[in-house]
C-alpha cells in the first residue's frame, strides 16, 4: 500500500494487488504535509497546514483521533515501536 497526502487535503491510499485505490480519507481543510504508518499497516497519522493531525485507522477509514496544534503542522511521525 502506498498513502500520499493532497493539497485539497484529502489522504489517498492505493493497494499495490488492486492496482486501484483502496481508499480516501477526508478530514484536512488545508494540504496534507506529511503521512506517516505504523509499523503493522493498520493506522496513518497524516499533518496539515490546518493545524491538526489526524491518526487514522485503515480498517474501516475512520479518525480515531484528532490532534490540534496552535500552528501549522508541517511533518508528523509515528515512533517505531511506541504506537499512539
Amino acid at each position: 500500500m502506498l498513502a500520499a497526502g493532497c493539497l485539497d487535503g484529502r489522504c489517498i491510499v492505493w493497494d499495490f494487488y488492486t492496482r486501484g485505490i483502496s481508499q480516501i480519507l477526508k478530514g484536512h481543510v488545508q494540504p496534507v504535509t506529511s503521512v506517516s504508518w505504523t509499523r503493522k499497516g493498520r493506522h496513518i497519522l497524516t499533518s496539515s497546514k490546518d493545524w491538526n493531525c489526524i491518526y487514522w485507522d485503515l480498517l474501516d477509514g475512520t479518525k480515531d483521533s484528532i490532534i490540534r496544534f496552535q500552528t501549522p503542522v508541517l511533518f508528523a511521525q509515528l515512533h517505531p515501536y511506541k504506537p499512539l
